[in-house]
């Protein structure tokens, strides 16, 4: 019998999170994902809520700049992970501007990839 906290091993659990892309951000989200991967989270959708091309700190794919960050916080994370089940959602600009929009266009974005990809179980935050 399964609990509220126990899932079936073989149900695919996707998360979906918005970042900023700039600074300190990418330290905790290397955090975020080593412990949403240790929970079972099999899936990750990053909603990048900024322009990578406006961010004149790094000229970093988002990718890139998650490794960096990984190497710099002593996180080790498989590469697979990294390059098979973290994606990145980059947004226009002018979502940017009304946030209640960008919200609903994330986790309506989110609920629709999860349909396509037949997971049952979606994490939001």
């Amino acid at each position: 019998e399964w609990g509220i906290t126990q899932l079936p091993p073989s149900s695919p659990i996707m998360l979906c999170t918005q970042l900023k892309a700039v600074g300190p951000t990418w330290e905790l989200a290397i955090e975020h994902i080593a412990f949403h991967h240790l929970i079972g989270v099999d899936q990750f959708y990053i909603y990048i809520n900024e322009r990578l091309e406006s961010n004149n700190t790094t000229t970093r794919s988002p990718h890139d700049a998650l490794r960096a960050a990984a190497q710099a916080s002593g996180f080790r994370l498989p590469e697979r992970l990294l390059t098979h089940h973290v994606h990145f959602v980059p947004f226009q600009e002018y979502l940017q501007t009304r946030r209640n929009i960008f919200q609903a266009t994330v986790l309506n974005d989110c609920l629709i990839r999860a349909r396509d990809a037949h997971v049952p179980w979606v994490l939001m935050n």
